[in-house]
């Protein structure tokens, strides 16, 4: 028998949650996740809801996301990511507006838009650094959180499936619920579904759908898709981190050339100095060579300074360009072989001067 797939899949996900025939778990779920009374949403629908089949998914414009449509909360758009990063925001807030503007009817006024209520399942946040398991978002004024823009007509929630449950969830279903959507192989499932008759039905369905010969072509297809994705960003990384080193093996030389041409210079100034001052008197002679010796220290010192200053400078140059580039903080912090706490301190420099 073939491994169950992940209800956080978007395939199993769109099976389980987004077709007219699976409809009693999305309503229960959106009861829990809502706070509703049972029944709440008993007559909400599926606007895109299909018989999913091989032939469906190829098809041009099958969408992986799931339209709830109900009178009680109106619009509620549900995604599943297994990774998400900027674009996977920037095209989720793409989507909103979407829905949001074609929610109205040609003449109808803006304020007779139907309310989006936006949910993002996520695997690998690596935009949100949060401890919540579920973050509601809002535009709203920086100096006053009560002052909120469009409240009652936008509401964006991420759950993180990745963060840990501490609470026993046998005793809060949408907890349970949650934990089934990230869990990763089949002994996590059958140990969540036990003793709920409606999950445990869920797992079994979804065991069904995973040995359908199209849906794990599906999945394999997928997993080649990310393999190659995934070696083409390791081989831009190595580039990367090649052309850094070679740059900063450039900077340093740079600046040992010059170091060495100003220790050069100040020695032989130090020794013209001290030819000059051996013709006079033997004590005039030591106290000169002493004051010399003082000044040429402290000349080497300062040129050390600099230019060891201009490195960083230089270093951190380059490293801002990378963060600008919206690269990684844990791979910048890999490339630059500096504390990933350090990272983060130039990344907040370029926030203060925006």
């Amino acid at each position: 028998m073939k491994k169950t797939k992940p209800l956080y899949a978007d395939l199993m996900a769109k099976y389980i949650f987004g077709t007219e025939e699976n409809l009693i778990y999305t309503a229960h779920l959106l009861e829990l996740f809502f706070k509703l009374e049972p029944g709440t949403l008993a007559n909400a629908t599926i606007r895109n809801s299909v018989h999913l089949s091989r032939e469906t998914i190829n098809k041009k414009g099958f969408e992986m996301d799931i339209i709830v449509e109900s009178s009680f909360l109106k619009v509620i758009n549900i995604e599943f990511y297994t990774k998400y990063d900027l674009n996977s925001e920037i095209k989720s807030f793409m989507y909103i507006a979407n829905k949001f503007s074609n929610s109205l009817k040609v003449g109808e006024e803006y304020s007779q838009a139907k309310k989006i209520n936006q949910i993002n399942f996520v695997k690998n946040n690596l935009v949100h650094h949060t401890e919540k398991m579920i973050s509601e978002y809002l535009i709203l004024n920086k100096d006053d959180i009560e002052d909120q823009m469009i409240s009652e007509f936008f509401q964006l929630f991420i759950v993180d499936l990745d963060q840990e449950i501490n609470q026993d969830y046998n005793n809060d279903e949408l907890m349970r619920w949650i934990k089934l959507i990230g869990a990763e192989t089949d002994e996590e499932m059958q140990e969540i579904v036990k003793g709920n008759a409606m999950m445990e039905e869920v797992y079994e369905k979804m065991k069904e759908f995973s040995q359908e010969e199209w849906v794990n072509d599906y999945f394999n297809k997928e997993r080649l898709v990310k393999s190659q994705h995934n070696s083409e960003l390791r081989e831009q990384k190595e580039k990367l981190t090649e052309e850094f080193n070679e740059k900063e093996r450039l900077v340093r030389s740079q600046h040992n050339s010059e170091l060495r041409e100003q220790k050069e210079k100040l020695t032989e100034e130090f020794n013209e100095k001290e030819r000059l001052v051996r013709s006079q008197h033997n004590s005039e002679l030591r106290e000169q060579k002493e004051k010399l010796t003082e000044e040429f220290n402290e000349k080497e010192r300062l040129v050390r300074s600099q230019h060891n200053s201009e490195l960083r400078e230089q270093k951190e140059k380059m490293i801002e360009n990378m963060i600008l580039k919206n690269y990684k903080l844990e791979d910048i912090a890999e490339i630059s072989n500096m504390p990933l706490n350090a990272i983060k301190d130039i990344k907040k420099k370029i926030e203060a001067r925006k």
